[in-house]
Protein backbone atom coordinates (compact mmCIF):
# COMPACT_ATOMS: atom_id res chain seq x y z
CA UNK A 1 0.00 0.00 0.00
CA UNK A 2 1.92 3.40 -1.41
CA UNK A 3 0.71 6.28 1.64
CA UNK A 4 2.86 9.06 0.10
CA UNK A 5 1.21 8.73 -3.16
CA UNK A 6 -1.97 9.48 -0.79
CA UNK A 7 -0.06 11.90 1.31
CA UNK A 8 0.98 14.19 -1.56
CA UNK A 9 -2.08 13.83 -3.25
CA UNK A 10 -4.06 14.77 -0.60
CA UNK A 11 -1.70 18.04 -0.12
CA UNK A 12 -2.47 18.93 -3.54
CA UNK A 13 -6.30 18.99 -3.07
CA UNK A 14 -6.17 21.74 -0.04
CA UNK A 15 -8.74 24.67 -0.75
CA UNK A 16 -8.57 28.25 -0.30
CA UNK A 17 -11.39 29.89 1.28
CA UNK A 18 -10.57 32.94 -0.91
CA UNK A 19 -10.59 31.23 -4.34
CA UNK A 20 -14.67 31.31 -4.41
CA UNK A 21 -15.87 32.92 -8.19
CA UNK A 22 -20.03 32.42 -7.74
CA UNK A 23 -21.41 33.37 -11.20
CA UNK A 24 -24.86 35.22 -9.94
CA UNK A 25 -27.17 34.34 -13.08
CA UNK A 26 -26.45 30.97 -12.50
CA UNK A 27 -29.38 28.89 -11.27
CA UNK A 28 -28.28 24.73 -10.89
CA UNK A 29 -27.62 22.95 -7.76
CA UNK A 30 -25.06 20.46 -7.00
CA UNK A 31 -25.89 18.27 -3.15
CA UNK A 32 -22.55 15.97 -2.49
CA UNK A 33 -23.58 13.29 0.43
CA UNK A 34 -20.14 12.86 2.05
CA UNK A 35 -19.79 9.26 3.75
CA UNK A 36 -17.20 8.07 6.04
CA UNK A 37 -17.08 11.21 8.10
CA UNK A 38 -15.20 10.12 11.13
CA UNK A 39 -16.32 13.06 13.75
CA UNK A 40 -18.82 15.70 14.01
CA UNK A 41 -16.09 18.31 14.24
CA UNK A 42 -15.15 21.16 11.89
CA UNK A 43 -16.85 21.24 8.14
CA UNK A 44 -16.56 19.53 4.94
CA UNK A 45 -15.56 21.33 1.79
CA UNK A 46 -16.37 20.84 -1.35
CA UNK A 47 -14.22 22.27 -4.36
CA UNK A 48 -15.96 21.94 -7.90
CA UNK A 49 -13.37 21.97 -10.94
CA UNK A 50 -14.64 23.40 -14.64
CA UNK A 51 -11.16 23.10 -16.90
CA UNK A 52 -10.01 19.69 -17.42
CA UNK A 53 -6.91 21.58 -18.92
CA UNK A 54 -5.53 22.70 -15.16
CA UNK A 55 -3.62 19.96 -13.07
CA UNK A 56 -6.55 17.94 -10.68
CA UNK A 57 -6.07 17.89 -8.21
CA UNK A 58 -5.25 21.15 -7.68
CA UNK A 59 -6.27 24.87 -7.15
CA UNK A 60 -8.87 24.70 -9.10
CA UNK A 61 -12.24 25.84 -7.60
CA UNK A 62 -14.60 27.08 -9.87
CA UNK A 63 -17.36 26.77 -7.14
CA UNK A 64 -16.60 26.14 -3.27
CA UNK A 65 -19.01 24.67 -0.61
CA UNK A 66 -19.11 23.54 2.67
CA UNK A 67 -21.44 22.32 5.86
CA UNK A 68 -20.80 21.71 9.24
CA UNK A 69 -18.98 18.00 9.83
CA UNK A 70 -21.58 15.40 10.94
CA UNK A 71 -20.25 12.17 11.91
CA UNK A 72 -21.07 9.19 9.29
CA UNK A 73 -22.68 11.03 6.38
CA UNK A 74 -22.63 15.20 5.56
CA UNK A 75 -24.08 17.01 2.90
CA UNK A 76 -22.52 19.67 1.19
CA UNK A 77 -25.48 21.88 -0.78
CA UNK A 78 -23.96 23.88 -3.99
CA UNK A 79 -26.33 26.81 -5.38
CA UNK A 80 -25.98 29.39 -8.30
CA UNK A 81 -23.71 27.07 -10.59
CA UNK A 82 -23.78 27.51 -14.27
CA UNK A 83 -24.81 23.93 -16.14
CA UNK A 84 -21.72 21.74 -16.71
CA UNK A 85 -19.33 19.24 -16.25
CA UNK A 86 -16.71 19.47 -13.07
CA UNK A 87 -14.40 17.70 -10.83
CA UNK A 88 -14.54 17.26 -7.25
CA UNK A 89 -12.38 17.00 -4.21
CA UNK A 90 -12.93 17.17 -1.07
CA UNK A 91 -12.12 17.26 2.28
CA UNK A 92 -12.60 17.38 6.31
CA UNK A 93 -11.67 20.43 7.62
CA UNK A 94 -11.24 19.73 11.31
CA UNK A 95 -9.98 23.09 12.36
CA UNK A 96 -11.71 25.27 10.16
CA UNK A 97 -8.85 27.02 9.01
CA UNK A 98 -9.87 26.54 5.22
CA UNK A 99 -6.61 23.93 3.97
CA UNK A 100 -6.10 21.04 3.95
CA UNK A 101 -3.94 19.62 6.61
CA UNK A 102 -2.56 15.96 5.81
CA UNK A 103 -2.64 13.57 7.38
CA UNK A 104 -5.10 14.71 10.36
CA UNK A 105 -7.78 15.27 7.82
CA UNK A 106 -10.08 12.87 5.57
CA UNK A 107 -10.07 13.58 1.65
CA UNK A 108 -12.22 12.34 -1.13
CA UNK A 109 -12.60 12.70 -4.84
CA UNK A 110 -15.76 12.64 -7.22
CA UNK A 111 -17.50 9.32 -7.69
CA UNK A 112 -14.82 7.96 -5.29
CA UNK A 113 -12.58 8.20 -8.48
CA UNK A 114 -9.30 5.54 -8.43
CA UNK A 115 -6.57 6.92 -7.73
CA UNK A 116 -4.75 8.84 -8.80
CA UNK A 117 -8.18 10.58 -10.06
CA UNK A 118 -7.94 12.35 -13.43
CA UNK A 119 -10.49 15.02 -14.15
CA UNK A 120 -13.00 13.09 -16.12
CA UNK A 121 -13.04 10.16 -13.25
CA UNK A 122 -13.75 12.57 -10.92
CA UNK A 123 -16.68 14.60 -12.73
CA UNK A 124 -20.24 14.91 -12.57
CA UNK A 125 -22.86 16.03 -15.36
CA UNK A 126 -24.33 19.10 -13.76
CA UNK A 127 -27.74 19.97 -15.21
CA UNK A 128 -30.89 20.89 -13.15
CA UNK A 129 -30.76 19.75 -9.48
CA UNK A 130 -27.82 17.55 -9.64
CA UNK A 131 -26.92 14.62 -6.61
CA UNK A 132 -23.89 12.68 -6.69
CA UNK A 133 -22.16 11.01 -2.95
CA UNK A 134 -18.26 9.69 -2.23
CA UNK A 135 -16.48 8.46 0.77
CA UNK A 136 -14.38 10.34 2.95
CA UNK A 137 -10.80 8.59 3.32
CA UNK A 138 -8.76 9.36 6.23
CA UNK A 139 -4.58 8.43 6.78
CA UNK A 140 -4.47 5.34 9.48
CA UNK A 141 -3.97 7.56 12.84
CA UNK A 142 -3.36 10.62 10.67
CA UNK A 143 -1.39 13.24 12.64
CA UNK A 144 -2.73 12.29 15.93
CA UNK A 145 -1.05 8.54 15.81
CA UNK A 146 1.27 9.52 18.80
CA UNK A 147 4.53 7.41 19.60
CA UNK A 148 3.51 4.48 21.61
CA UNK A 149 5.06 4.66 25.11
CA UNK A 150 5.75 0.43 25.27
CA UNK A 151 8.71 0.15 22.43
CA UNK A 152 7.28 -3.04 21.19
CA UNK A 153 4.41 -1.38 19.71
CA UNK A 154 4.80 0.29 16.11
CA UNK A 155 2.44 2.67 14.06
CA UNK A 156 1.97 1.00 10.44
CA UNK A 157 -0.20 1.72 8.03
CA UNK A 158 -2.37 -1.46 9.36
CA UNK A 159 -2.68 0.87 13.04
CA UNK A 160 -0.79 0.15 15.82
CA UNK A 161 0.91 -3.17 16.29
CA UNK A 162 3.07 -5.30 18.47
CA UNK A 163 6.32 -6.67 17.62
CA UNK A 164 7.04 -10.38 18.23
CA UNK A 165 4.50 -11.38 16.04
CA UNK A 166 4.72 -15.17 15.09
CA UNK A 167 2.23 -15.62 12.04
CA UNK A 168 -0.22 -17.95 12.26
CA UNK A 169 -0.13 -21.49 13.30
CA UNK A 170 1.03 -24.61 10.82
CA UNK A 171 -1.19 -26.44 9.58
CA UNK A 172 -1.66 -30.07 9.58
CA UNK A 173 1.71 -31.91 8.62
CA UNK A 174 3.63 -28.48 8.49
CA UNK A 175 6.49 -27.76 10.61
CA UNK A 176 6.88 -24.05 11.70
CA UNK A 177 10.39 -22.44 12.07
CA UNK A 178 10.75 -19.07 14.00
CA UNK A 179 13.54 -17.67 11.80
CA UNK A 180 15.55 -15.18 14.36
CA UNK A 181 19.31 -16.16 12.95
CA UNK A 182 21.90 -13.24 11.65
CA UNK A 183 19.52 -10.18 12.00
CA UNK A 184 16.81 -12.25 10.16
CA UNK A 185 13.16 -11.60 11.23
CA UNK A 186 10.70 -14.45 9.72
CA UNK A 187 8.65 -17.72 9.67
CA UNK A 188 9.67 -21.24 7.79
CA UNK A 189 6.94 -23.26 7.32
CA UNK A 190 8.02 -26.93 5.62
CA UNK A 191 6.13 -29.98 5.13
CA UNK A 192 7.00 -32.26 8.14
CA UNK A 193 10.03 -34.74 7.32
CA UNK A 194 10.54 -33.80 4.25
CA UNK A 195 13.87 -32.34 2.24
CA UNK A 196 14.95 -30.38 -0.58
CA UNK A 197 11.91 -29.04 -1.74
CA UNK A 198 11.65 -25.82 -3.93
CA UNK A 199 11.23 -23.34 -1.94
CA UNK A 200 9.01 -19.70 -2.28
CA UNK A 201 10.00 -16.05 0.01
CA UNK A 202 7.03 -14.13 0.99
CA UNK A 203 7.26 -10.48 1.63
CA UNK A 204 4.37 -8.51 2.68
CA UNK A 205 3.33 -4.99 2.32
CA UNK A 206 3.48 -1.51 4.02
CA UNK A 207 1.57 -3.24 6.78
CA UNK A 208 4.47 -4.62 7.93
CA UNK A 209 4.92 -7.60 10.18
CA UNK A 210 4.54 -11.65 9.26
CA UNK A 211 0.63 -11.47 10.14
CA UNK A 212 -0.88 -11.03 7.14
CA UNK A 213 2.04 -12.50 4.60
CA UNK A 214 1.99 -15.68 6.72
CA UNK A 215 -2.18 -16.62 5.51
CA UNK A 216 -0.87 -17.45 1.86
CA UNK A 217 2.21 -19.66 3.59
CA UNK A 218 -0.40 -22.99 3.45
CA UNK A 219 -1.47 -22.53 -0.09
CA UNK A 220 1.98 -23.48 -1.09
CA UNK A 221 2.68 -25.51 1.76
CA UNK A 222 -0.02 -28.18 0.76
CA UNK A 223 1.60 -27.94 -2.95
CA UNK A 224 4.73 -29.23 -2.12
CA UNK A 225 6.99 -26.04 -1.21
CA UNK A 226 8.95 -25.28 1.58
CA UNK A 227 8.12 -21.21 2.42
CA UNK A 228 9.91 -18.54 4.16
CA UNK A 229 7.48 -15.50 5.16
CA UNK A 230 9.67 -12.80 5.73
CA UNK A 231 9.36 -9.22 7.93
CA UNK A 232 11.66 -6.50 6.33
CA UNK A 233 10.40 -3.34 9.02
CA UNK A 234 8.66 -3.16 12.10
CA UNK A 235 9.68 -6.14 13.96
CA UNK A 236 12.29 -6.89 16.62
CA UNK A 237 15.52 -5.67 15.71
CA UNK A 238 14.31 -4.26 12.13
CA UNK A 239 13.83 -0.83 10.95
CA UNK A 240 10.47 0.18 12.80
CA UNK A 241 9.36 2.15 9.73
CA UNK A 242 9.22 1.62 6.13
CA UNK A 243 12.37 3.88 5.50
CA UNK A 244 15.68 3.08 4.75
CA UNK A 245 15.21 -0.81 4.53
CA UNK A 246 18.78 -2.13 3.66
CA UNK A 247 18.39 -4.44 0.76
CA UNK A 248 21.65 -6.19 1.76
CA UNK A 249 18.54 -7.60 4.22
CA UNK A 250 17.47 -9.99 1.73
CA UNK A 251 20.89 -10.79 0.92
CA UNK A 252 21.09 -12.82 4.22
CA UNK A 253 17.33 -14.27 4.19
CA UNK A 254 18.58 -15.97 0.77
CA UNK A 255 21.63 -17.66 1.92
CA UNK A 256 20.19 -18.61 5.30
CA UNK A 257 17.06 -20.68 2.98
CA UNK A 258 19.84 -22.18 0.88
CA UNK A 259 21.36 -23.49 3.87
CA UNK A 260 18.33 -25.82 5.09
CA UNK A 261 17.70 -28.93 4.51
CA UNK A 262 14.19 -28.46 4.01
CA UNK A 263 14.91 -26.49 1.14
CA UNK A 264 16.74 -27.16 -2.73
CA UNK A 265 19.15 -24.30 -2.93
CA UNK A 266 18.45 -24.84 -6.61
CA UNK A 267 14.78 -23.80 -6.01
CA UNK A 268 13.70 -20.73 -5.00
CA UNK A 269 11.21 -18.09 -6.41
CA UNK A 270 9.92 -15.26 -4.55
CA UNK A 271 6.33 -13.14 -4.23
CA UNK A 272 5.97 -9.57 -3.24
CA UNK A 273 2.79 -7.59 -2.91
CA UNK A 274 1.94 -3.69 -3.16
CA UNK A 275 5.52 -1.89 -1.42
CA UNK A 276 6.66 -6.01 -0.88
CA UNK A 277 6.47 -6.01 -4.53
CA UNK A 278 9.81 -3.49 -4.82
CA UNK A 279 11.09 -5.44 -2.17
CA UNK A 280 10.95 -8.87 -4.16
CA UNK A 281 11.76 -7.28 -7.08
CA UNK A 282 15.00 -5.65 -5.51
CA UNK A 283 15.63 -8.53 -4.15
CA UNK A 284 15.82 -10.86 -7.40
CA UNK A 285 17.58 -8.07 -9.21
CA UNK A 286 20.64 -8.94 -7.11
CA UNK A 287 20.13 -12.60 -6.80
CA UNK A 288 21.04 -15.22 -9.24
CA UNK A 289 19.25 -18.01 -6.72
CA UNK A 290 15.89 -16.77 -6.72
CA UNK A 291 14.81 -18.45 -10.03
CA UNK A 292 11.36 -17.54 -10.19
CA UNK A 293 9.18 -13.81 -9.62
CA UNK A 294 5.65 -12.92 -8.67
CA UNK A 295 4.82 -9.35 -7.95
CA UNK A 296 0.96 -8.33 -7.29
CA UNK A 297 -0.15 -5.19 -7.14
CA UNK A 298 3.14 -4.08 -8.23
CA UNK A 299 5.27 -1.06 -9.02
CA UNK A 300 8.82 -1.27 -10.53
CA UNK A 301 9.79 1.86 -9.71
CA UNK A 302 11.07 2.83 -5.81
CA UNK A 303 8.57 5.25 -4.40
CA UNK A 304 9.36 7.03 -1.18
CA UNK A 305 9.37 5.53 2.43
CA UNK A 306 6.49 6.15 4.99
CA UNK A 307 6.21 6.70 8.34
CA UNK A 308 2.47 7.18 9.58
CA UNK A 309 3.48 9.52 12.27
CA UNK A 310 5.20 11.85 9.83
CA UNK A 311 3.53 11.17 6.65
CA UNK A 312 5.03 14.52 5.21
CA UNK A 313 8.49 14.18 5.69
CA UNK A 314 10.12 13.25 1.94
CA UNK A 315 12.40 9.90 2.62
CA UNK A 316 13.53 6.95 1.08
CA UNK A 317 12.40 3.27 1.04
CA UNK A 318 15.21 1.52 0.67
CA UNK A 319 19.21 1.93 1.57
CA UNK A 320 22.33 0.29 0.28
CA UNK A 321 26.03 -0.29 1.50
CA UNK A 322 24.38 2.68 4.21
CA UNK A 323 22.96 5.05 1.75
CA UNK A 324 19.33 5.63 0.63
CA UNK A 325 18.37 4.86 -2.88
CA UNK A 326 17.09 6.80 -5.34
CA UNK A 327 12.99 7.58 -5.46
CA UNK A 328 9.90 9.16 -6.88
CA UNK A 329 7.03 11.16 -5.88
CA UNK A 330 3.88 11.02 -7.81
CA UNK A 331 3.70 14.02 -11.03
CA UNK A 332 -0.28 15.27 -10.05
CA UNK A 333 -0.61 17.13 -13.73
CA UNK A 334 -0.45 13.69 -15.02
CA UNK A 335 -2.62 11.02 -14.72
CA UNK A 336 -2.98 6.79 -14.25
CA UNK A 337 1.04 5.76 -13.77
CA UNK A 338 2.41 8.63 -15.68
CA UNK A 339 2.43 9.75 -11.90
CA UNK A 340 5.36 8.01 -10.96
CA UNK A 341 6.65 6.79 -14.13
CA UNK A 342 7.25 10.76 -15.35
CA UNK A 343 9.43 11.09 -12.26
CA UNK A 344 11.67 8.52 -13.99
CA UNK A 345 12.77 11.02 -16.41
CA UNK A 346 14.53 13.13 -13.21
CA UNK A 347 15.49 10.00 -11.04
CA UNK A 348 15.81 7.11 -13.89
CA UNK A 349 17.65 5.36 -11.01
CA UNK A 350 14.40 4.88 -9.30
CA UNK A 351 13.37 2.26 -11.49
CA UNK A 352 14.47 -1.39 -10.33
CA UNK A 353 17.17 -3.12 -12.73
CA UNK A 354 14.17 -6.32 -13.45
CA UNK A 355 15.92 -7.49 -16.16
CA UNK A 356 18.80 -8.44 -14.28
CA UNK A 357 16.24 -11.18 -12.72
CA UNK A 358 17.32 -15.01 -13.29
CA UNK A 359 14.28 -16.49 -13.94
CA UNK A 360 10.42 -15.94 -15.42
CA UNK A 361 7.99 -12.91 -13.78
CA UNK A 362 4.23 -13.03 -13.24
CA UNK A 363 2.65 -10.07 -12.98
CA UNK A 364 -0.98 -9.49 -11.40
CA UNK A 365 -3.11 -6.35 -10.97
CA UNK A 366 -6.32 -5.42 -11.02
CA UNK A 367 -7.63 -2.51 -12.94
CA UNK A 368 -9.68 -0.80 -10.32
CA UNK A 369 -6.85 -0.33 -7.83
CA UNK A 370 -7.27 2.22 -6.21
CA UNK A 371 -4.27 2.40 -3.44
CA UNK A 372 -1.93 3.09 -7.13
CA UNK A 373 -1.95 2.30 -10.72
CA UNK A 374 -1.33 -0.78 -10.46
CA UNK A 375 -2.34 -2.07 -14.07
CA UNK A 376 0.04 0.80 -15.97
CA UNK A 377 3.19 0.55 -13.71
CA UNK A 378 3.03 -3.15 -14.17
CA UNK A 379 2.81 -2.89 -18.30
CA UNK A 380 5.60 -0.09 -17.49
CA UNK A 381 8.13 -2.93 -16.00
CA UNK A 382 6.44 -5.06 -18.88
CA UNK A 383 7.72 -2.53 -21.20
CA UNK A 384 11.21 -1.86 -19.66
CA UNK A 385 11.80 -5.82 -19.60
CA UNK A 386 11.37 -6.06 -23.22
CA UNK A 387 13.63 -3.01 -23.94
CA UNK A 388 16.59 -4.43 -22.08
CA UNK A 389 16.10 -7.82 -23.45
CA UNK A 390 15.12 -10.03 -20.73
CA UNK A 391 15.89 -13.22 -21.77
CA UNK A 392 13.37 -15.27 -19.62
CA UNK A 393 9.39 -15.13 -19.87
CA UNK A 394 6.94 -12.55 -18.29
CA UNK A 395 3.49 -12.49 -17.92
CA UNK A 396 1.09 -9.49 -16.74
CA UNK A 397 -2.40 -10.68 -15.68
CA UNK A 398 -4.73 -8.01 -16.22
CA UNK A 399 -8.44 -8.65 -13.78
CA UNK A 400 -10.62 -5.32 -14.86
CA UNK A 401 -13.29 -4.37 -11.93
CA UNK A 402 -10.80 -6.36 -9.23
CA UNK A 403 -8.79 -4.03 -7.19
CA UNK A 404 -5.42 -3.64 -5.08
CA UNK A 405 -6.19 -7.15 -3.05
CA UNK A 406 -5.74 -8.89 -6.36
CA UNK A 407 -4.62 -12.06 -4.36
CA UNK A 408 -4.96 -14.19 -2.05
CA UNK A 409 -3.29 -17.78 -2.35
CA UNK A 410 -5.74 -20.39 -2.82
CA UNK A 411 -9.22 -19.51 -2.68
CA UNK A 412 -10.73 -22.61 -1.60
CA UNK A 413 -13.09 -22.12 1.34
CA UNK A 414 -13.48 -18.76 0.45
CA UNK A 415 -17.06 -18.50 -0.32
CA UNK A 416 -18.35 -15.83 -3.21
CA UNK A 417 -19.41 -12.75 -2.24
CA UNK A 418 -23.25 -12.41 -1.62
CA UNK A 419 -25.16 -10.20 -4.69
CA UNK A 420 -24.75 -7.08 -3.55
CA UNK A 421 -22.19 -7.25 -1.06
CA UNK A 422 -19.42 -4.37 -0.36
CA UNK A 423 -15.65 -4.52 -0.84
CA UNK A 424 -14.39 -3.92 2.42
CA UNK A 425 -12.39 -1.18 3.44
CA UNK A 426 -8.54 -1.50 4.05
CA UNK A 427 -6.49 0.03 5.96
CA UNK A 428 -7.20 3.75 7.70
CA UNK A 429 -10.85 3.51 6.04
CA UNK A 430 -9.20 3.21 2.39
CA UNK A 431 -10.86 1.73 -0.51
CA UNK A 432 -9.07 -0.86 -1.87
CA UNK A 433 -10.73 -0.86 -5.10
CA UNK A 434 -12.51 -3.33 -6.93
CA UNK A 435 -16.21 -5.46 -6.76
CA UNK A 436 -16.29 -8.07 -4.54
CA UNK A 437 -17.34 -10.37 -7.69
CA UNK A 438 -14.38 -8.85 -9.63
CA UNK A 439 -11.85 -9.58 -6.46
CA UNK A 440 -13.15 -13.06 -6.25
CA UNK A 441 -13.16 -13.79 -9.69
CA UNK A 442 -9.43 -12.58 -9.66
CA UNK A 443 -8.34 -14.94 -6.71
CA UNK A 444 -9.92 -17.91 -8.19
CA UNK A 445 -8.51 -17.09 -11.91
CA UNK A 446 -5.25 -16.31 -10.44
CA UNK A 447 -4.26 -19.05 -8.25
CA UNK A 448 -4.12 -22.01 -10.83
CA UNK A 449 -2.25 -19.52 -13.08
CA UNK A 450 0.55 -18.70 -10.02
CA UNK A 451 0.65 -22.34 -8.99
CA UNK A 452 1.20 -23.46 -12.79
CA UNK A 453 3.98 -20.73 -13.02
CA UNK A 454 6.18 -21.44 -9.87
CA UNK A 455 5.78 -25.72 -10.92
CA UNK A 456 7.02 -24.59 -14.24
CA UNK A 457 9.75 -22.90 -12.90
CA UNK A 458 10.80 -24.60 -9.82
CA UNK A 459 9.23 -28.18 -10.47
CA UNK A 460 9.53 -28.99 -13.73
CA UNK A 461 13.02 -27.72 -15.01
Amino acid sequence: MNRKMLNTAAAAIAIALSACMQVASAQETLTVMLSGVKEAKGSVRVGVCDDPKKPFPGFCSAYLGSAEAKAGETTVTITGMKPGTYALQMFHDLNDDGMLNFPAEGVAYGNDATYPPSFAAASVKVAGPTSTSARMLYAPGGAAAAAPTDPMFVVTLAGTVRMGATGVPAGPGITKIDVRDNGLYGELYAPTGKANLPAIIILGGSEGGLTIASTTAASFNRQGYAVLVLAYFAEVGLPRTLQSVPVEYFDKAIAWLKARPEVNPAKIGAIGGSRGSEAVLLMASRSRDVKAVMAFAPSGIMGGGVDPQNMMKPSAAWSLGGKDLPYVFPDLTRTGGDVLIAGLAVKPDAEIASELINGPILLISGEDDRLWPSTPLANQLVARLKAKGFKHGVEHLVYPGAGHYVFVGDPTGRPAPAPGSVSPAGPGGMSLGGTPEANYKAWTDSWPRVLKFFDDALKRN
